[in-house]
């Protein structure tokens, strides 16, 4: 069994899947904390207070838009990015960690405390506060729904990715969970892992099953990302199949402070404004956040996409097609019964794949709307 400090899973209701039992532990969450990063981001973005094409400093000379700092921080864990943020915001490093400890109470995460914008230990970060960030399995699962249930493209856009065009090359990242189906009719749409020393290896990711239903995964302390990531799906596939038929107590994601909208209130198209529910296309809870001229393919994830090109290609396995035909289904698309249910996959099973693909790119905005 893997080595590993603490882990949970709970589902988009709040409900219990799957525990280590001890998920109030007091962790480090490494560079899992650049998850509230851009949550607070994208806060000020909501509320106009920046916009993507600022120009910020993101250290060692660097200078990139705001939204290029963001895709840094998520996808290729860039802690001077993360810091260029949080200066960009709050002035200092110090007085943003503030605001992201104050952001965790208003969403019910009572046990977490932040230094630091990157999740570097204190010695290593630039930040004026020089204690460790803490957090603990619980709260960090309540971060994750948080921000995919708020800000659901934004989400989508930057956590989703294992690769990204950034300052106008491609940047890589390395979470390997993201777009692996733990099992069938289920995919990790997102995630972000952390490592230092003290913490060992963790993930938090979101899986999406069947019917668009969510389900919010974290390891903290794994020895190694292999075994992590192993871990993690294993849990998240078990997690899967119980969904359904769990007598867990629930958690709560509560409103933020001085706000007077829920997380219902950040959700549209969503299968009917259910958390969870399948992203039916681009939306613009945070201006800007898919810019226009990117059209339906930034409504999916790497992996989908990769099979849906495959697919019209001719030479997609079993595994792409059957992928993608349960996304297409999450988002509405009547495949009919040979295209969902077929074993195998015949010339039929492609057909309706083929026309189910056709229907997303006909009713999402494309280039320029």
């Amino acid at each position: 069994m893997v080595e590993k400090r603490a882990h949970l899973i709970i589902d988009d209701n709040g409900s219990v899947l799957n525990s280590s039992g001890n998920i109030n532990a007091s962790l480090h969450p490494a560079s899992m904390t650049k998850m509230m990063t851009l949550y607070v981001a994208f806060e000020a973005l909501r509320h106009g207070d920046i916009n993507l094409q600022e120009k910020i400093d993101v250290g060692r000379g660097r200078v990139a838009t705001i939204d290029d700092a963001l895709k840094l921080a998520a996808i290729r864990s860039d802690n001077a990015a993360a810091a260029g943020i949080a200066r960009h915001i709050s002035g200092t490093e110090g007085r943003f960690a503030e605001l992201m400890t104050q952001t965790a109470r208003s969403l019910g995460m009572t046990n977490t405390y932040f230094a630091n914008a990157s999740g570097l230990p204190p010695t290593q970060s630039g930040s004026e506060n020089k204690e460790w960030n803490k957090s603990t399995p619980l709260d960090m699962t309540k971060l994750a729904r948080a921000l995919y249930e708020h800000y659901p493209t934004a989400f989508q856009h930057y956590f989703a990715r294992n690769s990204q065009d950034c300052e106008g090359r491609p940047i890589r990242g390395h979470n390997p969970v993201i777009g692996t189906s733990p099992c069938p009719g289920t995919v990790v749409i997102g995630g972000k892992t952390g490592f230092i020393r003290a913490s060992g290896f963790n993930n938090i990711v979101v899986l999406r099953g069947r019917g668009g239903k969510a389900i919010f995964g974290v390891v903290f302390g794994a020895d190694d990302p292999r075994s992590r990531d192993a871990f993690l799906q294993h849990a998240l596939a078990q997690a899967a199949v119980s969904q359904n038929n769990n007598g867990g107590h629930t958690v709560t994601v509560p409103k933020r402070a001085g706000a007077n909208r829920g997380i219902g209130d950040y959700i549209s198209s969503r299968g009917g404004g259910r958390p969870g529910a399948a992203v039916s296309g681009p939306r613009s809870d945070i201006p800007g956040a898919v810019p226009a001229g990117r059209g339906w393919r930034h409504s999916f994830n790497a992996a989908v996409l990769k099979g849906i090109d495959d697919i019209e290609a001719g030479h997609a396995t079993v595994k792409e097609i059957r992928v993608v035909q349960q996304v297409l289904v999450d988002n509405g698309v009547n495949l009919g019964k040979t295209g969902r249910h077929h074993d195998g996959v015949d010339g039929d099973a492609r057909t309706l794949t083929m026309a189910g693909i056709t229907q997303v790119k006909n009713r999402t905005p494309g280039p320029g709307t």
